[in-house]
């Protein structure tokens, strides 16, 4: 404990925006689904591919989404505490 930690606050931005980029990257993929009218009478008539992988990347665009914005506001956290502290304990 009591160890001086230290947080590169530009890095940090830049994954977040990364995690952003990449979420909106995953949500504009497009996505193969089965032709259910090509297979009459077979269970891949009654499949509804769209919709069980729309699901999937609407829940992985949101966690990329969640973790971007937990390590931008952890940013914002550490600059502010940095700020403050640097105050408090500035020189006299």
């Amino acid at each position: 404990m009591g160890e001086i930690a230290h947080v590169d606050l530009g890095r940090l931005r830049a994954v977040a925006d990364s995690f952003w980029g990449t979420a909106a990257d995953v949500a504009g993929m497009p996505w193969p689904v089965l032709d259910t009218d090509a297979l009459p009478g077979s269970s891949v008539e009654a499949t509804n591919t769209a919709e069980l992988i729309t699901d999937l990347v609407d829940g992985l665009t949101a966690d990329l989404n969640g973790w971007a914005m937990a390590a931008r506001a952890s940013a914002e956290a550490f600059q502010h505490a940095d700020a403050v502290n640097g105050e408090r304990f500035g020189s006299r």
